[in-house]
């Protein structure tokens, strides 16, 4: 079973526009406001997609990237935010967000997040190795 799309703001009027588009792209989902769940799910589901606001559990966002990254390392996390800063952005991408993108107001938006959305999970495919490739890595190691 694949994780769901977690949304992590503590923003309810940003939550609830978040929740209505993952509802309109067939998203399984699941929204919180505790750092500490999140970060369990996500390691129980080994990665997954987290759509993090400008601030959650209390923290600013540039906060809980680094915490995310390094408690879940094949998490993918997708800034949801209003217009921020240049000086702010690129301090996100430096800690490892995906993409940053505007809370969806108009089907536009929300098109774009779910692009976006598509785009996280290919790269999270990406990272997992295929089937064969770890029985052959087993098989090879184990005549080592």
């Amino acid at each position: 079973m694949s994780a769901p799309v977690y949304i992590a703001d503590d923003n309810p009027q940003n939550s609830a526009l978040l929740q209505e588009a993952l509802q309109t792209g067939g998203y399984a989902h699941e929204a919180t406001r505790d750092i500490s769940a999140l970060v369990n799910a996500l390691q129980e589901h080994q990665g997954g997609t987290v759509l993090l606001g400008a601030s959650f559990s209390g923290m600013d966002a540039l906060n809980v990237i680094p915490v995310l990254k390094q408690m879940a390392k094949k998490a993918c996390v997708i800034l949801v935010a209003e217009a921020v800063s240049v000086a702010y952005e690129r301090q996100a991408r430096e800690q490892g967000i995906f993409y940053h993108a505007l809370p969806p107001q108009t089907s536009d938006d929300v098109k774009e997040l779910q692009l976006v959305l598509s785009s996280a999970a290919a790269k999270q495919q990406q990272a997992q190795p295929r089937l064969w490739q770890r029985l052959s890595q087993a098989v090879v190691g184990s005549r080592a």
